[in-house]
This record gives C-alpha cells, sequence and structure tokens, in this order.
C-alpha cells in the first residue's frame, strides 16, 4: 500500500465522469495536481465495456468475467488473431492512447448498445464466425452444452481486449513514474477494478507500491465527495484504510429468519470449517458468508 504520507501519483481510469474518462495527476499535500487528461470518447472504460458487451456478458457489471475468461487465451498469445484488428479500437502510442468512437458510439447500434454495426463488420471480416453473443447464449463444445463464449475465438478475443487494457494503463503508469518521478502510484476509476491490469502496472511500470482504492466505481463518489466536503471544514481526511468491511453484516438470528422465510433447507453444525472441508473435498462449490460486507 502506500503510505498516508506520501505524495503519490494517482491514476485515475474509468468509463466517464462529466466529460473525462482518465486522469493523470500527483498528490501534493492536501491537494491533487492534474497532469493530463483524456477526454470522452477517448474512454478505456467504454471499449472494455463494448468487449464485454459483445461476449455476451452484462456491461459495466461482468468485466471481471471478461478479465477472467482472457486467461485462458494466454496459452495462444503468440498466434492470437484479435489484438491488431482491436488495435482500430483502442490505439495505445508510446505516450498516450486513443478510442475510435466509430466502434463504440458513432453509427448504427443494432447489435448492442455499446459496441455499433462497424465493430461487427470488422470483427466478423476477420472471423465469419465471431459474431456478438446474445446473454445465455449456449452451443455445443467437445460433446457438451456450454456458454458461446467458452469458444476459442471468443477466449482469444477477451484475451486481446485485455492485452490492449493493459498495455494502455502500463504506459500511463509508466508516464507518472518517469515524467512525474512517481514510484507510489494510487489507482482509481470502475477500470481500477481490473486486478490483472493493475498486477501488470506493479510489474512493468517502475513503481514500486501501488494502492488501489477498493470502492474506485461509481460507489466510491460517496466516500470522495464526503471527504471534500470534511475537509472544507477542517477536517483531517488522511485516515489509513486497514479495511473494507463497512458493508452490513447479519446474526444468526437473522439469517435464520431469512432461511424459515424463503423455506430453504438448512441444517446447523458445530463446526462448519469441517464441513466445508468435507464439501470440497467432494468436489462441491461452497459460499462462505462469515462477517460483515466488503464496500465497494
Amino acid at each position: 500500500s502506500v503510505s498516508p504520507g506520501s505524495s503519490p501519483g494517482i491514476l485515475t481510469l474509468d468509463g466517464s465522469g462529466e466529460d473525462i474518462s482518465t486522469m493523470l495527476s500527483v498528490g501534493e499535500g492536501d491537494r491533487v495536481r492534474e497532469v493530463e487528461s483524456f477526454q470522452i470518447p477517448n474512454s478505456l472504460g467504454w471499449f472494455y465495456a463494448a468487449t464485454t458487451e459483445y461476449l455476451g456478458f452484462i456491461p459495466y457489471r461482468d468485466e471481471g468475467k471478461v478479465m477472467g475468461l482472457a486467461a485462458l487465451g494466454e496459452e495462444r498469445r503468440e498466434k492470437n488473431k484479435w489484438v491488431e484488428p482491436l488495435s482500430k479500437v483502442l490505439r495505445v502510442g508510446t505516450t498516450s492512447y486513443e478510442v475510435d468512437p466509430i466502434y463504440t458510439k458513432f453509427g448504427g447500434h443494432f447489435f448492442g448498445h455499446l459496441f455499433t454495426d462497424e465493430m461487427v463488420k470488422m470483427i466478423t471480416a476477420v472471423d465469419p464466425a465471431a459474431t456478438p453473443i446474445a446473454y445465455g447464449d449456449k452451443v455445443m463444445i467437445n460433446g457438451k452444452l456450454s456458454s458461446k463464449y467458452q469458444l476459442e475465438t471468443y477466449v482469444d478475443f477477451a484475451w486481446a481486449a485485455q492485452e490492449l487494457l493493459e498495455r494502455a494503463a502500463v504506459m500511463l503508469a509508466r508516464r507518472l513514474v518517469r515524467e512525474q518521478g512517481q514510484e507510489n502510484l494510487c489507482v482509481a476509476g470502475g477500470v481500477g477494478l481490473n486486478c490483472k491490469m493493475n498486477g501488470e502496472i506493479l510489474r512493468q511500470s517502475g513503481c514500486k507500491n501501488i494502492f488501489v482504492q477498493p470502492a474506485s466505481s461509481d460507489s466510491g463518489t460517496a466516500l470522495g465527495a464526503a471527504m471534500v466536503v470534511a475537509q472544507r471544514h477542517g477536517d483531517n481526511v488522511r485516515n489509513p484504510l486497514n479495511h473494507v468491511y463497512y458493508g452490513p453484516g447479519f446474526t444468526n438470528d437473522e439469517i435464520l429468519t431469512a432461511l424459515k422465510g424463503c423455506k430453504i433447507p438448512y441444517k446447523q453444525v458445530d463446526d462448519p470449517s469441517i464441513e466445508a472441508a468435507d464439501m470440497l473435498e467432494k468436489g462441491k462449490i461452497v459460499g462462505w458468508f462469515q462477517g460483515r460486507m466488503e464496500f465497494g
């Protein structure tokens, strides 16, 4: 993490604010100095949301699934056919990037809200079978009915989208490190929840420490707004974030009431860890509910 007394470089990556999508800045005392900003439509969040919707997921919710799906394409990275065509959508240079709105905003949207018909045309010119996936689409893969996005061409598509996002983020982080002399970085914005990207920033940018705001999407604006007002009233808002368990918690009695009300079968056990270990050993999936929920 970045120490409370440091003056870190700040990398904000989002879909959009009022008119800004990406900002490079530096924390100086109790102020944030802007280095450079990228206005819409040059939005990394829009780019990743477009690929999320194209793959049949719900944009602005399921981007984490695209990140996970991308990992399955790592073994074919050297022969990935999607990096070059998707570079028409997200062009990453040595000090800047651009997102072409012809593929995300401007034009017909017959197939999706966040990608245009021109994007469909461009993608299917590379692979005619790589048409947009509808939510819940299934196909037979190796004799098993599976989600359509598990086909190799879509897995590789996800890998390419993740790769280009990482190239852009690492390039921007390097600028903060080299041009601003910042070895401590803070990452925020909805795109900042992409943990694979954050790992590459830490590995490749030259920074020594990275702090990622856990409530870095829209939910964190409540925290930011409260801090701004508190600071204006003279409060010290430098409070170390030691944990994020600020969400609701429920007692055993409340849980029992919910289970009975929904007529869900249950049993009470003396040692749930033993029960869970036994289920895992049998190949079952376990959902573990304990303590308060995380904020963010």
